[in-house]
């Protein structure tokens, strides 16, 4: 939880009132998801996929409902 707490904080200057911190079970280990949503629009979406690189990140998904 500890690196996703980081990765959170590092993260909030993008979209601080979109991000949040999921726990889910992968292979039975515990694993935290830093996750940006709900993103209403296409444009908002594009922001904060262009901004990522500029924190480390570039391994990311982006999923549509």
């Amino acid at each position: 939880m500890t690196n996703a707490v980081k990765m959170r904080d590092k993260l909030v200057p993008i979209a601080q009132n979109l991000i949040s911190i999921s726990e889910v079970t992968v292979n039975g280990a515990k694993v935290f998801r830093v996750r940006f949503g709900p993103i209403t629009n296409v444009t908002l979406a594009d922001k904060i996929v262009n901004s990522l690189g500029l924190y480390g990140v570039y391994d990311h998904y982006v999923t549509v409902n």
